[in-house]
């Protein structure tokens, strides 16, 4: 009998993207909200099929996001979006704690700052550029020049195509930023992945590293290789994946076709249909 997880893959991966910037070999990584369990799994025989579904969720994840399309600089969703947040900031700091400021293609976005690094922008159909923006965006910049900035629920359209960002962004000073995100499962959950890297492409297999947090069991590490999601209901159909959990706990998966999969934890193997 098919899992929850297994029944809803492809509805769930293809419905609402929410997208990040992650290109191959590009680092991202994802929080915010939703009722997530942030510690630690430990990998066992009773959950280790379930968290290989997860693996195989979050490196589809991971692989959708890193081809999300450019706009018509090369940019990806994310990249536009923290590309219009500092600019309206920017001009923000010069002008007071509140103001409105309308789009040079129609729109507004109103800006509330205070005097501890915190502001808070609403955008109402701006638009700048031929991207027109809408949702709410958190921002807090720290003294060390340390910034953290929250997206949920953000849209940004351009080409045709709207986007939604539920994701937050945190950089140093010296500007090394790390994307994070929060996505819908296939079972309605909220799963979260962190400092993922994606490489290769759809004809010699993606290789996925991330930390991917299931809602029920916790955090797990995943590495992938020759991974393909050329399945009908999106699933991979080739390739592997290790997972590393709390206390040396590990399994591993590989993916058999786009009807079955086999899971390895403590030198025992079971195989499972989608």
């Amino acid at each position: 009998m098919m899992q929850l997880k297994s029944l809803a893959f492809a509805a769930a991966l293809s419905a609402g993207l929410a997208l990040t910037a992650c290109s191959s070999d590009d680092k991202y990584s994802s929080g915010g909200g939703g009722n997530m369990n942030a510690s630690q799994a430990t990998i066992n025989s009773g959950n280790a099929r379930n968290l290989a579904e997860t693996a195989a969720i979050g490196a589809k994840q991971a692989v959708t996001q890193s081809n999300a399309p450019r706009d018509a600089a090369g940019d990806k969703p994310a990249d536009v979006a923290a590309g219009i947040t500092a600019g309206l900031l920017d001009g923000a700091r010069q002008a007071g704690p509140r103001q409105t400021i309308t789009g040079d293609c129609g729109g507004s976005a109103t800006i509330d700052s205070d005097n501890s690094g915190n502001s808070t922008i609403v955008y109402n159909n701006f638009c700048t550029n031929g991207v027109v923006s809408n949702g709410t965006v958190n921002v807090n910049v720290q003294q060390s020049g340390a910034s953290t900035t929250s997206y949920n629920d953000f849209t940004i359209s351009y080409n045709g195509e709207t986007y939604t960002l539920n994701m937050t962004v945190s950089c140093d000073a010296n500007a090394n930023c790390t994307y994070s995100e929060d996505f819908t499962g296939p079972d309605g959950e909220t799963y979260r992945i962190e400092g993922g890297m994606v490489s290769g492409d759809g004809n010699s297999g993606y290789s996925v590293s991330a930390t991917v947090y299931d809602p029920t069991y916790g955090a797990i590490e995943i590495s992938g290789g020759n991974l393909t999601f050329n399945c009908d209901e999106g699933q991979p159909g080739t390739g592997s994946i290790t997972l590393s959990g709390d206390g040396g706990s590990s399994a591993s998966v590989g993916f058999d076709s786009c009807i079955s999969y086999t899971v390895t934890i403590d030198g025992v193997a079971n195989s499972y249909d989608w």
